[in-house]
């Protein structure tokens, strides 16, 4: 399974009908700040969506990650070129306030 992280900020990734690929983003989710999917095409099956602690004898208030497992089903696969977006934000401050954007072009 592909692998994204934060350098992958904006790249166009080719996904085909039956396959994954896993999104892991540095989070501390201690301050509020967690990451939130705001945009993805229909066809795109969200499997998995959590926040992964510090790895242990951390400091107290370390942060972790967050870890997102996308999947495109084997029927039903992209028609278009699609937008994945990510924000990190606070749920409780307004729209806009986001710390970070996370943005992937999807095709197939």
């Amino acid at each position: 399974m592909r692998e994204l992280g934060a350098p992958d900020d904006g790249v166009e990734l080719s996904v085909a009908p039956g396959t994954g690929f896993l999104v892991r983003l540095p989070e501390n989710a201690t301050t509020g700040y967690q990451w939130q999917v705001v945009e993805r095409p229909e066809w795109l099956v969200c499997r998995s969506d959590r926040s992964v602690p510090a790895v242990r004898g951390s400091l107290p208030g370390a942060g972790g990650t967050h870890e997102f497992v996308f999947e495109v089903p084997g029927t039903g696969h992209p028609s278009g070129p699609a937008w994945l977006v990510l924000h990190l934000r606070r749920t409780w401050e307004p729209e806009g306030r986001e710390a970070a954007t996370f943005r992937v072009s999807l095709s197939g």
